[in-house]
């Protein structure tokens, strides 16, 4: 979703979509990827590849606002 930036993807599912890496924990951005995420159905996943603060900061505030499952491979990412 944003390229250079964070690299958010929203990856649609056909009736939901999967968020990885949502990035900072800003209010703007994680307000525009949930509306993205709504045109497709809604979050129903949030996942992080990885533990830069630029790519989880905002991964638990995501995963509450969109009232969705935060995944990750190292589980101490999860909370």
């Amino acid at each position: 979703m944003t390229l250079e930036g964070t690299n958010t993807w929203v990856l649609g599912l056909g009736g939901g979509a999967v968020v990885v890496d949502p990035g900072p924990d800003d209010e703007g951005h994680l307000r525009r990827v949930l509306d993205v995420a709504d045109g497709l159905g809604g979050t129903r996943l949030v996942v992080l590849t990885h533990h830069h603060d630029d790519h989880r900061a905002g991964a638990p505030r995501l995963a509450a606002l969109a009232g969705a499952p935060l995944r990750a491979a190292d589980a101490d990412l999860q909370g």
